[in-house]
């Protein structure tokens, strides 16, 4: 069994009597289909990003549930073909141990010292690295360096009297 998470979009033209039976109908429907409800959410109704059936305001749902892949096939099945429900989608919820969740910590703890003593070893380098990147810059923008168009032509003239001699 998985944990996944499911979010459904719904209408806003139920009422909330209405709202609560179609919530009761989506719980049976994960339950005939192999799945458990762990927990839910109601959300308010929410502006949707755009119409979505000639509706511009939706109501949401979120509901935490365990099910097999088999099932999650099956519930997705059951909610494309409930017309009440605009969108929904259903996504597999990662469950991390306290052992797991602690050697990653440790992991980019790790990193961490590694990427500091790089840098505390690279320490001067930089600076010399910037200083000759000034030097290089220093020198393109002065071939790159706006030069009146009458000067270009004495250095043209000046280039082909050298060839032709």
């Amino acid at each position: 069994m998985y944990r996944y998470e499911l979010l459904c979009v719904l209408a806003n033209k139920y009422s909330d009597p209405e709202l609560t039976d179609l919530q009761g109908r989506i719980i049976a429907a994960i339950d005939k289909c192999g799945g458990s409800i762990c927990a839910k959410t109601i959300w308010a109704h929410k502006q949707l990003s755009y119409k979505i059936d000639h509706s511009k305001i939706g109501s949401y749902f979120r509901f935490d549930l365990e099910a097999g892949p088999k099932s999650i096939a099956s519930i997705n099945r059951t909610l494309l073909l409930t017309s009440e429900i605009l969108r929904h989608q259903l996504t597999k919820k990662i469950v991390r141990s306290v052992n797991e969740i602690a050697g990653k910590k440790a992991l980019r703890e790790r990193i961490a010292l590694k990427q500091a003593d790089t840098l505390k070893k690279a320490e001067g380098k930089p600076k010399i690295l910037k200083k000759i990147l000034e030097i290089k810059t220093e020198q393109v923008e002065a071939k790159v360096s706006n030069v009146p168009i009458e000067d270009l032509g004495k250095k043209i003239d000046d280039l082909l009297a050298e060839e032709l001699t």
